[in-house]
């Protein structure tokens, strides 16, 4: 009844000198444990447990005990020392399988949540911790059909609307994640962990003001929350504020340091402020931690471009783009590691790529049109020119490319003996372009030949 005071003063009445009863020091260390009295919980624990070795509950409390406050290594060994004096049951197989889960063994969870439904198979925890585990996984079909049940048993199973909005955030469906997450708000409007999530999810899909005010009403109730400083931060680098973002991503780190995603995002902050050492150090510790990051292979292939080993930064993007083939800015790189090895029709080829995935992006159509250029493909040079510029003309943002850009485009023209298109465009570069820009002199000299008819 979350009455932790009055249950210790009800039990000091059974306190003896000697402990003689298991089920007291069990009741014991369970009142220590809701007091937040861990080493007092795990004496009365381990007392039960010396008094009788057969005590399922006993054995049951202390792993509970250690899953819950993330010491599951602890969990598994008394997990594993209660199978040689008591019987196995379904719930010493699920408690088996939620602490695998912690340590990140999830074959060995799958396996242990399974032994658990053959015993019980109404058994919604273990059902639930099964979805889990195929989710993390990515077993995403069986995940899914696994939550299904816990559905059908319990549709309030706590935790399942955020489960269910994990899934599908897992599988790319954004907005089936958002759409789950405020249900389960809806449902639990004080729950800071679908505050959470629900936020982490507003950043990814860039609804930055709505994720902001969440992720703050999280770090009002939980100051420490790892999650919390870690999105913030992404908010931050969004709006283009690195140094806030950098101290919010450190703080994260802080709190978890063996979170690689956490430590990439250090690293990405430190690339925008150009501080190559530092962010090259925080993505060594990343991808120790997790090597299947894919955004840190594209993010080292930035900083290998910047020292001139294009050869190791085309490997990592190779890399970066197999475990996330969605971070189109890789190919972009791809193609400018290609043109300084000389390899233009690769770079064509990966800047086509480029714009497919975003072709909003005007200076990548510069970039395709200039190579294309050099390849001979003027038609084809002429349409992503002209994409290009209409682009960058429409950008309240200058753009040092942009003069070149209607340069080119003019100078196409002007090939082509479209007099007047030539004129539009060599006006607009001469607008844009500095005062001492070296093809000026070109540019209004071949002004000169088509106001003379020539």
């Amino acid at each position: 009844m979350d009455k932790a005071d009055e249950a210790k003063k009800l039990l000091a009445d059974l306190q003896t000198p000697e402990p003689v009863n298991a089920n007291v020091e069990i009741w014991q260390g369970k009142v220590a444990a809701a007091l937040d009295e861990s080493k007092d919980a795990v004496l009365h624990f381990r007392n039960a447990i010396e008094l009788d070795p057969t005590a399922i509950g006993a054995y049951m409390a202390l792993a509970k005990h250690y899953a819950d406050t993330k010491r599951p290594d602890e969990a598994v060994g008394v997990l594993v020392q209660a199978q040689k004096n008591v019987e196995i049951t379904a719930e010493v197989r699920r408690l088996v399988g939620w602490a695998e889960l912690q340590r990140g063994n999830l074959d060995d969870a799958i396996k242990q949540f399974k032994a658990a439904l053959e015993m019980e198979p109404m058994d919604s925890s273990a059902e639930f911790g099964l979805a889990e585990a195929y989710r993390r996984k990515r077993m995403f079909a069986e995940a899914a059909a696994s939550l299904a049940k816990v559905e059908e048993m319990d549709a309030k199973f706590p935790g399942l609307q955020l489960e269910k909005g994990l899934l599908a955030e897992a599988q790319g469906d954004m907005a089936g994640a958002i759409a789950g997450y405020r249900g389960a708000l809806s449902e639990s409007p004080n729950d800071t962990a679908l505050k959470s999530r629900l936020g982490a999810a507003l950043v990814i899909v860039g609804e930055l003001d709505e994720a902001d005010k969440l992720l703050r009403e999280v770090l009002k109730v939980q100051p420490y929350s790892a999650e919390a400083d870690h999105y913030l931060g992404r908010v931050a680098l969004l709006r283009g504020q690195v140094h806030d973002s950098r101290q919010l991503f450190e703080r994260a780190v802080r709190l978890e340091p063996d979170n690689g995603t956490y430590r990439m995002y250090v690293a990405w902050a430190a690339l925008e402020s150009n501080e190559m050492i530092p962010a090259l150090r925080e993505l060594e510790a990343a991808l120790k931690l997790e090597p299947n990051l894919g955004d840190a292979y594209w993010l080292r292939a930035r900083i290998r471009i910047h020292a001139g080993t294009v050869r190791d930064a085309l490997a990592d993007l190779e890399r970066a783009l197999q475990l996330n083939p969605n971070r189109v800015e890789a190919w972009a790189a791809m193609g400018e590691c290609h043109y300084q090895l000389g390899q233009v029709r690769e770079a064509v080829a990966d800047f086509e790529k480029a714009v497919a995935g975003q072709p909003e992006r005007a200076y990548w159509w510069y970039r395709l049109g200039r190579l294309q250029l050099d390849e001979g493909m003027r038609p084809k040079a002429l349409t992503s020119l002209v994409t290009s510029a209409s682009l960058g003309d429409d950008s309240p943002m200058e753009h040092g490319w942009l003069a070149d850009a209607h340069r080119l485009i003019g100078d196409i023209y002007y090939a082509q003996g479209k007099r007047q298109d030539a004129v539009v465009e060599y006006g607009r570069y001469l607008e844009l372009a500095n005062k001492g820009a070296i093809d000026r002199a070109d540019v209004e000299a071949k002004l000169r030949k088509i106001s003379q008819g020539r």
